[in-house]
């Protein structure tokens, strides 16, 4: 796992312009800027691979994408100047999410021996009017398996007026050039990152939100198999049903999920023989008997590797309830996601990083479309093409790596 510095402005200046995201506006590049103006800097991780691009003073060309908390207007986006900077006179301090990316143009690969690379970070923190923030991008990872597609959305059905949310999915992608089993491996839901209603504070939270040796999990579903009994080959999927059923006999804008490589078991609901469960294997078990539902990602979803679940320290919070920790070293994808700002209305999220040090997803994937789209789904970037087939964007930035989209499950997008 990356590890990283990060300066941190913890105090909103007095007197600072209350403008919204739109109003900002970018100086020429190139141009130094007056004292009062805000700035970002972005720099790469690699300093061996920034100097053999050319990029020691910074990242050219790097989008730069601003959204204010509480906004739910669409992101603000820039472009660095020629050592990567930003200047942004007239900011407005306060809590934001920033991120930036990079991808090399095919011109630009000789130092990766002609293979496209992918660079970001992301970042939700309060920031001052004045003062330099620094962006210090990581690099796509090799190859692994990674989530690759969510549809977490329940659907309102047309009059009657229902919630339905039994088509719900996730998928799987192979994104390396081995074969890799699927046995045993695990989903988990992680501890939560908001204060869940006043039940738990941020304080009580750190300890588990933040611990840098693994994620705490409450909830967990796990594949089955003895070792060897479900390979996945290089560059294809695996589709997991909350219920492999074909909802489209329910309403013909639900997806057909018969033939899902996996299901969900859950306790009273529907089963489809044919399909392989994947277990509740958690310190509780999923709510209402239905299996883990993919709910709308509110909180961290992380892929891990087969482990022995009676190695696991165990930790309670103070309402007694109990929690497995899985260690850093068997995780293999993290996503996080929510909806709009508006969400936060309804909970108080908190300072920090929200799973682990930050670095197994830098910044939170934010998408401002209605729950009850059922004609889209979040689904992994693809960073390039090859003849071997896609490889997708992996660089543990959730608000980077994903986009909503049509949906397209048990196949990577076109």
């Amino acid at each position: 796992m990356r590890r990283r510095s990060r300066f941190m402005s913890l105090l909103l200046l007095a007197g600072g312009l209350a403008c919204e995201t739109g109003e900002i506006k970018l100086v020429s590049p190139d141009v130094v800027s007056g004292v009062d103006d805000f700035t970002i800097h972005v720099t790469l991780e690699d300093s061996a691979l920034a100097a053999a691009l050319g990029w020691e003073a910074g990242v050219p060309n790097a989008t730069i994408k601003m959204l204010r908390y509480t906004t739910s207007l669409p992101p603000a986006e820039y472009t660095t100047d020629s050592v990567g900077r930003l200047s942004l006179p007239n900011f407005a301090g306060g809590l934001w999410r920033v991120w930036a990316e990079r991808i090399l143009t095919p011109d630009e690969t000789g130092p990766t021996g002609g293979v496209v690379r992918a660079f970001g970070d992301g970042i939700r923190e309060p920031l001052a009017t004045t003062g330099t923030l620094p962006l210090n991008m990581g690099t796509d990872r090799a190859g692994s398996v990674v989530f690759s597609e969510f549809f977490p959305l329940w659907y309102v059905l047309p009059a009657p007026s229902v919630q339905y949310q039994w088509a719900q999915y996730f998928e799987l992608y192979n994104n390396s050039d081995t074969t890799v089993y699927l046995d045993g491996m695990l989903v988990l839901q992680a501890w939560p990152f908001h204060n869940d209603n006043e039940r738990r504070g941020c304080a009580e939270q750190t300890t588990f939100r933040t611990d840098p040796e693994g994620i705490w999990f409450l909830w967990a579903t796990q594949f089955p198999g003895q070792g060897t009994d479900y390979p996945l080959t290089p560059r294809s999927t695996a589709l997991v049903a909350l219920d492999a059923l074909d909802h489209s006999v329910v309403h013909p804008v639900l997806p057909d999920l018969s033939n899902a490589d996996f299901e969900i078991a859950g306790t009273i609901d529907a089963d489809n023989p044919a399909v392989p469960n994947l277990a509740d294997v958690g310190p509780a078990a999923s709510p209402g008997g239905h299996g883990a539902q993919l709910s709308t990602l509110v909180t961290p979803f992380v892929l891990a590797r087969a482990t022995d679940l009676a190695t696991l320290l165990r930790g309670r919070d103070l309402q007694g309830t109990e929690y497995w920790r899985i260690p850093m070293d068997r995780v293999l994808d993290v996503v996080t996601g929510r909806h709009d700002a508006g969400d936060e209305r309804y909970y108080t999220l908190c300072d920090g990083p929200w799973v682990g040090t930050g670095d197994v997803d830098r910044l939170e994937l934010i998408y401002p479309v209605p729950i009850y789209e059922p004609g889209l789904s979040l689904q992994r970037r693809v960073l390039r093409r090859t003849t071997g087939g896609a490889e997708l964007l992996d660089l543990n930035i959730s608000m980077v790596d994903w986009e909503y989209v049509a949906r397209t499950p048990g196949a990577i997008q076109p």
